[in-house]
Order: C-alpha cells, then structure tokens, then sequence
C-alpha cells in the first residue's frame, strides 16, 4: 500500500510538473501571439500617423468650381489635383470652409460668404449640372468635372 502511495505521489508530482511546463510553453506562445498583433497595431498606428488627416489622393484631374454669391455674382476656379474628394479640394484650397456634423463636412462659407443658418441660407453643390447626392467630403471628382457652390435662401 506504502508504495502504489509512492508512486501515486510521484506520478502526480510528474503530471504537476508536465503541466507547468506545458503551461509555460503555452503562455510563450500567447505572448508572441500578443506581440505579433503589437508590431501589428504599432504598424498600424505609425502609419496612421504619418499620413493623420492627409486625404487619399488618385490621378491627377482637372476640375473646375463655379461660385455663384448670394448677389447672383460668379466666380470660376480651376483646379489640377490628385485629391478624390470635392471636400477635401474645397479646404485644401481655402475655397470653403464648415463644421463637421454627422453627415460631414457641412458648408458654411464659400469665397469669403458665409450662409446663415438662422436666415435659412446654405451653399448647393451641383455636379455637372446635377443637385449633389452626398456631402462635400464624399463627393468623389473626375477629370473634366464642373462643380457649382450655389448660395441658396430657403428649404428644397
């Protein structure tokens, strides 16, 4: 009796430490798991950072931005650029600015003229002739593209 107590002793002292080893070996594993996804991430982050706010840019276009004020005055822009977004064009030039809302980037001045809210003005983005169908910041531009910034009174 003394010795299948001996033994069963042993045997689980030796299944104890098969098990820390096999836990430590897995505990390795896990921790280059972990450091793989931190490369990863940190990867990530660092390109993230060097391009933080640059917007995506594609084949260079030419594209032209009328401004029609609120005294039915017109101004024509021409543009060459690589940026994708009309948005993006419109900052990056000084031409526009806005806030952002939760639908974008919404246009409160343009060349200088800032629509009032409280007078019901806002500024309309055409496209080739068309009413725009999304904001400024995700209106896409393609070579040859004619954009107007009309200022508007009053709802649709």
């Amino acid at each position: 009796m003394k010795k299948m107590r001996k033994t069963l002793i042993i045997l689980l002292a030796l299944a104890l430490v098969c098990s820390l080893f096999a836990g430590c070996g897995s505990k390795k594993a896990d921790k280059s798991k972990d450091e793989t996804k931190t490369e990863a991430e940190t990867t990530q982050q660092e390109d993230k950072a060097a391009g933080a706010g640059a917007p995506e840019t594609g084949a260079e276009k030419v594209v032209r931005v009328i401004v029609t004020h609120k005294d039915e005055s017109k101004k024509e822009f021409e543009y060459t650029t690589d940026l994708e977004m009309l948005g993006d064009l419109l900052v990056s030039e000084s031409l526009a600015e806005g806030i952002e809302g939760e639908m974008g980037l919404y246009i409160t001045t343009v060349d200088g003229e800032k629509a009032e809210d409280k007078n019901q003005e806002w500024w309309k983005i055409l496209q080739n002739n068309e009413m725009a169908q999304t904001g400024a910041d995700t209106l896409k531009m393609q070579d040859g593209d004619v954009f107007e910034l009309v200022f508007t009174t009053g709802y649709y």
